[in-house]
């Protein structure tokens, strides 16, 4: 059975378009927990409750259900690292390390920029709320409860940074060119960096999202899960299901997710990964701290309606109690 693989930079859109306007879905879309609101509510997928797949599926199984029903298969995850330059910051950090060793370490790294990162987007903002105390992304009644103190928390420790010089916020393209000529010593990014790192020749390192105070919360990486849905009006949906199930086994997530840096869905492919790897075990504890990104509308809202806030906040133009009460009224909270 031959099977036809397009590219498609905006999928959800895409879909939704095709969708409306009649045309020809495909059987098999790879989308994002965060889209499952939309695609669900335009009719786009079909539920894929009875298909039988591994069950060592991991922490992706909760990002593709919406409503009860399962959406898609989970394939594979992107996870956050803190990567730093080896030139600049001699000594791994330890797996226990905290904030304020981070921002030490930085400091006396001598660099240009002692650490970047998106700060400006909920992707990167929301690990530290949970860092500080929430107890997840979006609460069981499906809001995001964004007066909850620990944003109030994330957002003071946030202005601190770029106050003392700790942090400079920067949006990819300029933070890596940073880092790549050495001109800052920490940066944010996903496990996605890691083979083009490898391959650039940059001199680098990783280490997990530092706690929040000594022996007290880690900052949580935000996993980004991608899977496979069958479309509503897919031409061939018992093939689709098929390939679902082969897509979703152990090994050809493993054969797949290591040369990309995406990490298997699959438990059971870790163990198949290459055990020399230096960056493995970062990679691993990682995961195991990271917080899945949800399918629930109230994370979409708040994705579109922080960007521009947090932008606001930390350039000065509006103080914490204005970010959040913006953020309440936009949320309905």
């Amino acid at each position: 059975v031959a099977a036809k693989v397009v590219d498609v930079p905006s999928i959800k859109s895409k879909l939704v378009t095709v969708l409306r306007g009649g045309g020809r879905m495909p059987d098999l879309a790879m989308v994002q927990s965060d889209y499952l609101p939309d695609l669900a509510a335009a009719g786009a997928l079909q539920p894929i409750d009875g298909l039988r797949l591994p069950d060592a599926s991991g922490k992706g199984s909760g990002a593709f259900r919406l409503d009860g029903r399962l959406l898609a298969a989970p394939f594979y995850c992107d996870a956050q690292l803190v990567y730093y330059s080896t030139e600049l910051v001699r000594s791994a950090p330890p797996a226990d390390w905290c904030l304020a060793d981070m921002a030490r370490t930085a400091a006396a790294s001598g660099a240009r920029v002692g650490a970047a990162w998106n700060a400006y987007s909920a992707y990167w903002f929301l690990p530290f709320v949970v860092g500080f105390g929430k107890d997840g992304v979006v609460g069981a009644d499906g809001r995001m409860d964004v007066r909850h103190p620990a944003y109030a928390a994330a957002l003071g420790f946030l202005r601190d940074s770029v106050a003392s010089g700790f942090l400079e916020p920067m949006e990819r393209d300029a933070m890596m060119a940073y880092f790549a000529s050495g001109k800052a010593a920490f940066i944010l990014s996903g496990s996605y960096s890691v083979p083009e790192f490898k391959r650039l020749g940059l001199p680098f390192g990783v280490a997990p999202y530092p706690l929040v105070s000594p022996g007290g919360k880690r900052v949580a990486p935000m996993l980004d899960y991608k899977g496979w849905a069958v479309t509503r009006s897919a031409g061939s949906p018992a093939l689709a299901r098929r390939l679902v199930q082969y897509l979703s086994s152990a090994a050809v997530q493993a054969s797949f997710c290591y040369p990309q840096g995406k990490l298997p869905a699959n438990d059971d492919a870790w163990s198949l990964l290459p055990a020399g790897d230096p960056y493995l075990a970062t990679l691993r504890a990682s995961y195991d701290a990271g917080v899945a990104i949800p399918p629930a509308p109230a994370y979409s809202e708040f994705k579109n309606a922080s960007w521009k806030l947090l932008r606001l906040f930390l350039d000065g133009s509006i103080d914490q109690k204005e970010t959040i009460d913006s953020l309440a009224t936009i949320l309905g909270e």
